[in-house]
């Protein structure tokens, strides 16, 4: 009886979400190391396929990273990343990016992945400030350290 009354409060706890599945039992908080590769732009020659390795924080359920850049006027510009980890592994994360002193991004982009043991992965499109897509992209993201964040 015992046993049955165990299983049935540990299946509604899962059940309702408060237990963690065994795949999102690691804790995805800490530093882990992104590769974002980006497709010919399709308007400009000059455009060519790029790829930046940049560290990105995870902390709070929050996921952040910066890159300064040349733009291709020759301008020092910056792409920032942000996103969020919801409770069930779903992972959004946005970037956007341009000349410093411009009103508006010259690109932005958002994709959805999800966490899957040692990585989170995402494919999509980058978009111009007129919502015309002008290159493909990817992101992959791997741990470096996790857990940090609870240890100092």
């Amino acid at each position: 009886m015992g046993r049955k009354l165990v299983l049935a409060v540990f299946a509604c706890l899962a059940a309702c979400g408060i237990v963690a599945s065994a795949g999102n039992a690691a804790p995805l908080e800490g530093t882990w190391q992104g590769t974002y590769k980006c497709g010919q732009d399709r308007f400009n020659l000059h455009g060519a396929p790029f790829e930046w390795n940049l560290p990105f924080s995870i902390q709070a359920g929050k996921i952040t990273a910066t890159r300064e850049y040349i733009s291709l006027t020759s301008q020092l510009a910056v792409a920032e990343f942000y996103g969020l980890i919801q409770a069930d592994g779903l992972v959004e994360i946005g970037v956007t990016g341009g000349v410093v002193s411009a009103f508006h991004p010259a690109f932005h982009g958002t994709y959805t992945g999800r966490a899957d043991g040692d990585r989170i992965d995402f494919q999509g499109p980058m978009l111009s400030k007129r919502n015309i897509m002008v290159r493909q992209c990817e992101l992959h993201l791997k741990p470096v350290s996790l857990g940090l964040a609870h240890q100092q």
